[in-house]
């Protein structure tokens, strides 16, 4: 069984509007709900062997909270940059070997992959949620469209009383 759990980077700053959209950093609200979102995470599933990132430095930021010196980290261009046959690609060349992969990335195309991976259609995948989708093959390259199914989900707002 493979295990692929999405995570939409945290809440951005919009305060610098000369600043890319690549550079946009996280904002207070995103400081201070993406620990909390990766402490659930941490006592709620195993941990990643590997996590692939966007390289847009909201998604690092966000990252950067739920990593550890055991997970593979690799920063991939085309989870920011490109589509989701792009992204496909990526999932589909895993190593076998990682049966549990984090992907941080963004939106629409983490409610894209929900939806080709599960057949379920998100109204929307808000900043720090979680879906995890397991799959019932033995290879990443087995994987197809409706072929997984939703076993985890945490949504911030559902267990975050006080936001900053």
């Amino acid at each position: 069984m493979l295990n692929l759990t999405l995570i939409r980077h945290a809440k951005s700053s919009w305060d610098d509007p000369s600043l890319d959209d690549f550079e946009r950093p996280l904002n207070k609200r995103g400081l201070f709900t993406a620990p909390l979102v990766s402490q659930k995470l941490k006592i709620k599933l195993p941990s990643p062997d590997l996590i692939l990132c966007s390289p847009a430095k909201r998604a690092m930021q966000t990252a950067d909270f739920f990593k550890n010196n055991k997970t593979i980290f690799e920063i991939k261009q085309n989870i920011y940059f490109d589509g989701l046959d792009e992204i496909l690609e990526i999932i589909r060349q895993i190593n076998p070997s990682c049966s549990n992969v984090w992907l941080f990335g963004h939106e629409p195309n983490l409610s894209e992959m929900v939806e080709f991976f599960t057949g379920k259609i998100l109204a929307k995948f808000p900043t720090c949620a979680v879906f995890q989708i397991c799959f019932s093959v033995e290879k990443w390259s087995e994987i197809e469209k409706e072929s997984g199914k939703i076993s985890f989900s945490l949504i911030p707002k559902d267990f975050i009383l006080q936001k900053p």
